[in-house]
């Protein structure tokens, strides 16, 4: 996976994401909130068991950081400080894309 396939947009308010071998009309976009909250790192399964609830996103919250790791996936850090997901590919295409007029 390349660099430039990931992208944030926004001032790291929404994350772009042109999938390998399709085209530019293809790429899915998601707002920094709704990764948080779509985060599965151990940390957040164990708030939603626990809890039930989805983790706390602040307004403005920003994706500060996007770290490739490899072929798997997207490893993101969070304005927040919350940075102990990484998002595999096949998972971030089961997010519903964001509305790209929704920033974090």
């Amino acid at each position: 996976m390349s660099e430039d396939a990931v992208q944030l947009l926004q001032d790291g308010g929404l994350l772009r994401w042109q999938p390998p071998g399709q085209e530019a009309q293809t790429a899915r976009v998601w707002s920094a909130s709704v990764l948080r909250i779509a985060c599965r790192c151990a940390f957040c399964e164990r708030d939603r068991r626990r809890d039930a609830r989805e983790p706390d996103t602040a307004p403005g919250l920003r994706i500060e950081t996007v770290e490739l790791m490899g072929s798997t996936g997207v490893h993101l850090v969070f304005s927040d400080g919350h940075s102990r997901g990484i998002y595999p590919w096949s998972y971030l295409m089961s997010i519903p894309p964001s509305s790209k007029a929704e920033p974090g």
